[in-house]
């Protein structure tokens, strides 16, 4: 059995996951060498991720795959050949059929129209004389009642305004103080996963994005990032960091610092994610 495969079932499918991101269906497919489930260019993306994550030869892995792929690509071509022939005469038979109903159905809407018009202009007309008489004369009602109302209401309030003046003189506002917590920022130039993990609960949380976002600077933190650069941010002051490879920091006491896989595992109860 291939070593290397042995050492991906000790580490499990759900920590595999959570670490590359790569499917759960897909993990167990490629464990047990099932490679019916996913194509030639998925499978050397995964192969890439977990060899740079674990630090495992999966070469051999590697050639059986492309061996069953070249086995399988002349029976893939003959079933998808005979597949697009089939599906061509069937969508011809329905463009056929879409046509003469569109054809019909606009038939039957122009008639249609012909014989309503006439009855519609009679009804749009009685309407209309309908309104003049009765409608114009309550607005012309409804509007001299309505300017009276605004006459009384503007004394009214010209009253209540001069009293208001005169109880708000002496009214004095207090103003609580503001208390803002730190602010750990972080930014990424390029859309990325980025994982940070709570050091008084050790509850994980990741988020993939591009920009930058917020966390409480006042908790202590394990952070890390994908292969690239980041920008930490704490009270305005910038530190940068680049790196071809997964970086990790941890963040204690509002003290931003660059750490080690070891120093990792020993803050976060031995576990590399």
């Amino acid at each position: 059995m291939n070593k290397a495969l042995e050492e991906l079932r000790d580490i499990g499918t759900q920590n595999i996951h959570e670490m590359t991101h790569i499917p759960r269906a897909s993990i167990e497919a490629f464990i047990n060498e099932d490679f019916s489930k996913m194509n030639k260019i998925q499978l050397n993306g995964f192969i890439a991720i977990l060899e740079r994550e674990y630090t495992v030869d999966l070469s051999a892995l590697k050639q059986s795959a492309l061996t069953y792929f070249q086995e399988h690509q002349d029976e893939k071509k003959v079933r998808t050949e005979f597949v697009s022939t089939k599906e061509k005469s069937s969508k011809l038979v329905y463009i056929i059929v879409a046509l003469i109903i569109l054809m019909g159905a606009i038939y039957f809407t122009m008639f249609s129209e012909q014989v309503k018009a006439p009855s519609l202009y009679e009804e749009k007309s009685s309407i209309v004389q309908n309104v003049e008489k009765e409608i114009i004369p309550q607005i012309e009602k409804n509007n001299s009642l309505l300017i009276q109302e605004l006459n009384v209401t503007d004394i009214v309030s010209e009253s209540n305004s001069s009293e208001l003046v005169d109880n708000n003189i002496t009214e004095v506002v207090e103003v609580t103080p503001i208390i803002v917590d730190t602010i750990l920022t972080v930014t990424q130039k390029f859309r990325g996963w980025f994982g940070y993990v709570s050091l008084d609960t050790h509850k994980k949380n990741s988020k993939t994005f591009r920009g930058s976002f917020d966390l409480n600077g006042s908790q202590d933190w394990l952070l890390i990032g994908r292969p690239g650069s980041l920008v930490f941010t704490i009270d305005e002051q910038e530190q940068k960091y680049r790196s071809s490879k997964n970086m990790r920091f941890k963040y204690i006491d509002k003290k931003l610092t660059k750490i080690r896989l070891a120093e990792w595992k020993k803050l976060n109860k031995g576990r590399t994610w």
